[in-house]
């Protein structure tokens, strides 16, 4: 095949996924979205504000600042809004399918497969169209994931041309390998599970063949080799040392570190399954009903899915000196080891499907693999294979473009999750505040009580606080309500509660919520709060109560909440923040003086935002 020809083909798969993805361009904002992506108003941007969202993310350790700063240069030059963020998460897909074509070319060239831009076209395509996708482009928070697979595509690129130049003795290699270094960083500083190009890159630079004679490349596979078993084990060795602050993580999950690591075979397979086979009944956001492993035979699939990935390897390092071994082992590569951060021992969820997005290349290239290996076997078969395979790629193409069309308004949204998830309780929860919304309060709370089941964690306070929300929402009342079955103070420790308690402040301002009914579970909270004993989990609870309080004008309770709060995390510069702003509404001027100095040192050191220096400036100078 020619290759303009190949690069217009890759141009209409382009074309063909900005068609199919075009419905959902204007579906809503989705749940990180609200609180990772700021309100930016490029109009009053200043040098100030712009470094303070560049650098003040904090869903990863690093801060993702290149991500961040993607958000703010879109805001600057095409305006903010979810629909101008998904449109640039599709462009960003579409330059990252041509990535992914010119590296399985790349990589199929190497193994001298047969017909190599006929299987790395197909590669691009099934990776670009399968609906798994989805999920990521059309979440514009995942604009950190997008970005991320764009710089590490590139890193793998830069990296196969550095060792060609090295081999070839070329004085080219050295920029080619600065190159690889420069996008590896801003990898990692876009997400940080790119820090897995550190296994990923040694295992592509050891498994492509090389040009043969070449002493130079061989001493390149060889090192690469080296490498990754001396990351490999660097790797194991932090997780070693860090193994207490691993499994305290957990102190807030529903589940243990072992179940989570036992899933994870369940549902790397699940994701393989979903990537060619797409059961789209079952996709989305909502995965916090999937059933976690008790045991290596509770369910049996856990020991199934073990094996299956066990035998891969052990098969592919048997073989790896030949080329279907060294394909197997590239293929597991990229895609276990693109999931080696998010699907391995870390508190995080167990199932989400954007973390596919990278990874999903290895499926890909498994494809490609296969199919170069039929034409190379019986020749006859290549155009037949062919069509079939544009066939499947069609069907892919149909069922992404049905499912861009469900996300492109709420409510298909929400009927989806429900319908795939009947027993999820964040898809309840959803289908619970969209019944509200439209006042028909009696069916919101039928999917309320799914959504908060007896053993739910926090149930008592969450459930209530949720009733509430959906009272406000729909502006209806609670009937004989009984605030006085509550006897814990404990709950809002999951996001969901905390947004449906701010749905029931924003409602108290908007005097859409029935304000006696909120002062009695305000009244009822209080008095729990004050004969219970202070720990570090309380702390997110006190400080939404403050709110709380602040909303119903009682300053001196939120006061109260905020200095008991205070005790638990004395240097959250919020909670100080909401001490000035309490004990000024309440003229406690003395502890006003001394927060306020406080947090006047503070910001001398650089460590409040924009924003909280400018909330520190309305106090003034003291009393």
């Amino acid at each position: 095949m020619a290759k303009p020809f190949s690069f217009l083909l890759v141009s209409l798969i382009a074309v063909l996924v900005i068609w199919a993805y075009g419905p959902g361009i204007e579906g809503p904002a989705l749940l990180d979205d609200r609180s990772n992506i700021p309100v930016i108003n490029s109009d009053i941007l200043d040098t100030a504000e712009t470094l303070s969202i560049i650098l003040g993310n904090t869903s990863g350790p690093l801060g993702r600042p290149v991500a961040m700063a993607s958000f703010v240069a879109e805001a600057s030059v095409l305006g903010a809004g979810p629909a101008t963020g998904k449109a640039v998460n599709l462009g960003i897909h579409v330059v990252n399918t041509v990535l992914v074509y010119l590296l399985a070319l790349a990589v199929f060239s190497r193994f001298e497969l047969a017909s190599p831009r006929v299987c790395a076209l197909l590669v691009a395509m099934v990776w670009c169209w399968t609906p798994l996708q989805l999920s990521t482009v059309l979440y514009h928070v995942q604009r950190m994931t997008l970005l991320a697979g764009s710089f590490m595509l590139l890193t793998l690129l830069l990296s196969l041309r550095w060792r060609r130049c090295f081999g070839a003795a070329s004085k080219t290699h050295f920029f080619w390998a600065c190159a690889a270094l420069v996008t590896a960083t801003l990898a990692i500083f876009t997400k940080e599970n790119a820090a897995t190009l550190m296994l990923i890159v040694p295992s592509l630079l050891a498994l492509c063949p090389v040009t043969s004679g070449s002493a130079r490349a061989y001493a390149v596979r060889v090192a690469a080799a080296r490498t990754f078993a001396v990351f490999l084990i660097a790797a194991i060795c932090v997780l070693a040392v860090n193994w207490s602050w691993i499994v305290a993580g957990y102190e807030v999950r529903s589940f243990t570190v072992a179940e989570r690591v036992l899933s994870q075979p369940r549902i790397l397979l699940d994701y393989s399954s979903q990537f060619y086979a797409p059961d789209t009944g079952r996709m989305g956001l909502v995965h916090d009903d999937f059933m976690l492993s008790s045991g290596l035979f509770s369910p049996t699939s856990t020991a199934m899915s073990i094996l299956c990935f066990s035998a891969l390897l052990v098969m592919g390092f048997w073989w790896r000196h030949k080329p279907l071994g060294a394909q197997v082992l590239l293929c597991a590569a990229v895609f276990l080891l693109g999931h080696s951060v998010e699907s391995s021992v870390l508190a995080l969820e167990p199932y989400f499907e954007h973390r596919n997005y990278f990874p999903s290349v290895g499926l890909a290239l498994a494809l490609g693999f296969g199919v170069g290996a039929c034409i190379k076997k019986a020749p006859a078969v290549k155009v037949p294979l062919v069509i079939w395979l544009l066939i499947y790629g069609a069907w892919l193409l149909v069922q992404t473009g049905a499912l861009a069309h469900v996300w492109s308004k709420p409510e298909m949204i929400a009927l989806l999750e429900v319908n795939g998830h009947p027993e999820s309780p964040r898809a309840n929860r959803a289908m619970a505040l969209l019944q509200a919304k439209y006042g028909d309060l009696e069916l919101a709370m039928k999917y309320a009580d799914r959504a908060y089941p007896e053993a739910h964690p926090g149930y008592h306070l969450n459930r209530t606080v949720y009733v509430l929300a959906l009272s406000c929402v729909s502006g209806q009342l609670l009937d004989g309500y009984d605030f006085g079955s509550l006897e814990d103070f404990a709950g809002l420790q999951d996001r969901a509660a905390r947004e449906a308690m701010q749905l029931v402040i924003t409602g108290i301002y908007d005097d859409t919520c029935d304000r006696g009914t909120v002062l009695k579970l305000a009244d009822q909270l209080y008095a729990l709060a004050a004969s219970a004993a202070l720990a570090v989990e309380l702390e997110p609870l006190l400080s939404t109560l403050a709110v709380l309080e602040n909303a119903l004008e009682r300053y001196e309770n939120a006061s109260w909440y905020t200095k008991k709060a205070l005790l638990l995390a004395p240097e959250n510069i919020q909670l100080m923040l909401m001490n000035l702003h309490f004990c000024r509404a309440t003229q406690i001027g003395g502890m006003c003086e001394e927060t306020r100095r406080k947090l006047l040192k503070l910001d001398d050191d650089g460590q409040l935002s924009v924003e909280q220096s400018k909330t520190l400036m309305l106090y003034g100078t003291g009393e």
